[in-house]
């Protein structure tokens, strides 16, 4: 399926989801935050939470980039690529979403930076992805329960958004997928054999 087409089921997925899927926002625990809107047409979500583990142990989930399915039950396939640079990791993952029998898939690859002070940040290439343009920020702090994660990702769609309806879907699934992964990022983290 090529970027036009996947733009095109977009615009009639978001409608189908207009029609069947109920616009309720969730998120009940205390110990994390998290916000999501809509700027300037890109889509910007922060999320910040704690885990009980080490910030090396979160940061080697978070880099395994073979395996990122684990962390999102969104994506398909993750691979590293390439090393274009020192601590820079060019990592491909397809994103598959469902509701009911329709589906509609995107594909993001960005350059994955590592840095000394234990942070991550990633940046969309946006030739070679269905974005125009994003960025990820993972900050790993120290804490009394193990590791404080801060999350920031802005994401500008290339694909056609149909107008108010849509907008609400995308940030309700944004948020709901952002509270799965850091659920299963707790998970992860605390699991001896990952």
């Amino acid at each position: 399926m090529n970027r036009t087409s996947r733009g095109v089921s977009w615009c009639w997925g978001t409608l189908y989801l207009c029609l069947v899927e109920p616009i309720g926002l969730a998120y009940a625990n205390p110990n994390e935050s998290i916000l999501v809107e809509r700027l300037n047409g890109a889509y910007h979500v922060r999320l910040q939470f704690e885990v009980n583990a080490s910030p090396e142990r979160v940061r080697e989930v978070l880099t395994d980039y073979d395996h990122l399915n684990a962390i999102n039950p969104k994506i398909v396939a993750s691979q590293a690529l390439e090393h274009p640079a020192a601590n820079v990791t060019r990592v491909r993952y397809e994103i598959r979403h469902c509701i009911w029998f329709y589906c509609f898939e995107f594909v993001i690859v960005e350059d994955v930076t590592a840095l000394e002070d234990g942070s991550i940040i990633a940046k969309v290439i946006s030739d070679e992805s269905d974005f125009k343009n994003g960025y990820t920020v993972w900050s790993l702090a120290a804490s009394p329960r193990g590791t404080l994660i801060g999350y920031e990702s802005s994401m500008e769609p290339r694909f056609w958004v149909f107008p108010i309806l849509g907008p609400i879907i995308i940030k309700k699934t944004l948020r709901e997928q952002v509270t799965v992964s850091a659920e299963r990022i707790q998970g992860l983290v605390e699991e001896k054999n990952y």
